[in-house]
C-alpha cells in the first residue's frame, strides 16, 4: 500500500507496526448523522496523516459508510488505505466485523474513533470482543448531541455491560447472534 503523502515526510512518525510487523488500523464507527460521520472520518484521516502506514477501517451501514467514503474522497485519502464494511447496525456489529477484518488483513487495531458520548460504551464492547490483549487508543470526534441521543446512550451505557457479561469471551458468534435478535426486537 502506498503511504499517504505528507508535505514533510521527515516530521511523520515512523510507521506503526507491531512485533509481527503488522500494520495498524484506525477503526471508525458509523453514525446515521452525515455531519457526525464526516467528522469521524476527518478525525481518522488526521490520525492517518500522523501514521502514514495505518489503514482506516470504516464500519457501519451502507448509508453511514457512504458518508465516510465521501469524506475520504473529498480529503483525497487514498482508497488503498481505506477498508469499508457495510454490515454493522450496532456497536457489537462494529466490533465483531472489525475483528474479522483485522484477522483477515492481519491488522493490529490501534485507534477507535467515534463520538465522545459513545466512546465509553464502544470501548468496553471492543475490549470484550477483541479480548484483554488489545488496548485501543480512544479518539473522540465532535458530534451533534440531542436529548434523545443522550437518553439512548445513557440507557445503552447501563445495559451493555450486563449484555456483554452473559457471553463467554471467546464466543463472538453467540454474542453477534444475540445482538442481532435484540436489534430486531427493538427496531423491527
Amino acid at each position: 500500500m502506498t503511504p499517504f503523502p505528507t508535505s514533510d515526510q521527515s516530521k511523520s512518525p515512523p510507521a506503526v507496526t507491531d512485533s509481527r510487523n503488522r500494520k495498524h488500523a484506525t477503526l471508525v464507527l458509523g453514525t446515521p448523522v452525515e455531519q457526525d460521520a464526516r467528522q469521524r472520518m476527518e478525525r481518522a484521516i488526521a490520525l492517518a496523516k500522523r501514521y502514514p502506514d495505518n489503514i482506516i477501517v470504516a464500519l457501519g451501514t451502507h448509508v453511514e459508510t457512504a458518508y465516510m467514503k465521501s469524506a475520504a474522497l473529498e480529503n483525497r485519502f487514498p482508497p488503498s488505505r481505506l477498508v469499508v464494511d457495510e454490515n454493522s447496525k450496532t456497536t457489537v456489529d462494529n466490533a465483531y466485523y472489525a475483528k474479522q477484518i483485522c484477522r483477515r488483513l492481519d491488522l493490529r487495531p490501534e485507534f477507535l474513533v467515534t463520538s465522545q458520548y459513545q466512546l465509553s460504551r464502544a470501548s468496553s464492547t471492543f475490549k470484550r470482543v477483541f479480548g484483554p490483549n488489545y488496548s485501543l487508543k480512544l479518539s473522540p470526534s465532535p458530534s451533534i448531541t440531542t436529548t434523545s441521543r443522550r437518553v439512548r446512550e445513557t440507557i445503552l451505557r447501563i445495559l451493555t455491560p450486563v449484555f456483554l457479561q452473559v457471553f463467554r469471551r471467546e464466543d463472538d458468534e453467540a454474542l453477534k447472534r444475540a445482538s442481532d435478535k435484540v436489534w430486531k426486537l427493538l427496531f423491527h
